[in-house]
């Protein structure tokens, strides 16, 4: 090992070394300005953009450029840098092309051609050690801008070949194997969440009842998810009627069905977030405002709520977000706010609130706000 001369990165192997990217490059190309109006459905010239793939028909008339020398390619090996984002963690970002196919590069994208191993430069521009140095780009814009200038000076950390070789098949095959665990335990997360969701909505509809409470034709709990499918009938025989609501379909012969308004009131009253505490309607019930929530200099244009009220975000891009308020405050005028007019148990109804077919009914009477 020996000193890398630069404190973050500190000793590296004796034959590495530390360099800039302009040092490494043959050349770097700016891509080609080309507008969503030029796009076509068909054709045999692929473009890539950030985060977009099109297709182009006779790209040298509809870029208006007189001859193909001007239009922007790149090919396999070819680093590609995004030089435009709405955030400033998308500026900068890095891929090793290693298609077959010749693409036209648009004009948000830098594209480094080198005579290193790309795969390599792939996986190293991607490390924390090279994204760390992006403290770069014009932040506080619409859209925030990066330089080839401050791309080309990034620090590189460079290995002899052979050795860029060895580490890049090291790294596509544990990080494969890091891939598929990844794709598996998000699999069985998602498969995880949907059993939540099918047994909260059973649970409240009555067609699952805790062990040692029974009273309908439903599956005890001891037998959920390791044991027969929800909705199974129980062998108990006991009754069941029709709710009288198709998205509710049976329930327990001595349940009834009620309206919303037989049982809250909505609760309209106008406060200042001066006098009553913002707070946020999330999916994880009703919380303190959050850091990240948008803000409003509407401080007197807020409902009330008080603890033991119920909450839920009228928005249908908020699905979900909803629950019983443990803190007197004030929430925006989004979020629909229901006092109990009676006696009951809140946290029953908190569960119901959070199933998928109450939000489906919900919902469906609403419209989607503009984000």
């Amino acid at each position: 090992m020996k000193p890398s001369g630069i404190e973050w990165i500190g000793e590296i192997p004796d034959d590495w070394e530390v360099t800039k990217l302009k040092y490494i490059s043959n050349e770097f190309i700016k891509g080609t300005g080309i507008t969503r109006e030029e796009i076509v459905q068909n054709g045999d010239t692929p473009c890539v953009r950030t985060k977009y793939k099109y297709i182009f028909s006779n790209c040298e008339t509809r870029t208006n450029k007189s001859s193909l020398q001007n239009l922007k390619y790149f090919s396999y090996g070819d680093v590609l840098f995004t030089c435009t984002g709405e955030l400033i963690e998308e500026i900068g970002k890095s891929i090793a092309y290693l298609g077959n196919e010749q693409c036209l590069a648009g004009g948000d994208i830098l594209v480094m051609k080198h005579s290193q191993n790309p795969k390599f430069l792939g996986f190293a521009l991607d490390s924390f050690y090279t994204q760390n140095q992006k403290s770069f780009g014009k932040a506080k814009l619409k859209v925030v801008h990066i330089s080839s200038h401050e791309i080309e000076n990034l620090l590189i950390i460079l290995p002899p070949p052979a050795k860029q070789q060895k580490i890049a098949e090291f790294l596509d095959a544990k990080c494969q194997k890091i891939d598929s665990l990844s794709g598996n335990l998000n699999a069985q997360i998602g498969l995880l969440e949907e059993y939540k969701k099918s047994l909260i909505t059973e649970c409240v509809t009555g067609k699952i009842m805790p062990h040692g409470f029974e009273p309908a034709n439903a599956v005890s709990l001891k037998s959920d998810f390791k044991g027969r499918p929800l909705g199974l009938p129980n062998p108990r025989g006991n009754k069941t009627k029709d709710s009288g609501v198709e998205w509710i379909g049976q329930i327990p012969e001595h349940w009834e069905t009620r309206r919303i308004s037989q049982l809250y009131t909505e609760r309209r009253t106008k406060v200042s977030d001066k006098d009553f505490p913002p707070l946020s309607v999330t999916m994880k019930g009703i919380v303190p405002q959050l850091e990240t929530a948008a803000k409003s200099d509407a401080h007197d244009d807020r409902k009330l709520v008080l603890k033991g009220d119920f909450a839920i975000n009228s928005r249908s891009d908020r699905r979900g977000s909803c629950g019983i308020s443990n803190f007197d405050g004030s929430v925006s005028l989004i979020n629909t706010v229901l006092t109990p007019l009676e006696n009951m148990n809140p946290v029953y109804y908190n569960w119901l609130f959070h199933t998928s077919i109450f939000a489906d009914e919900f919902y469906k009477n609403g419209h989607t706000c503009p984000r």
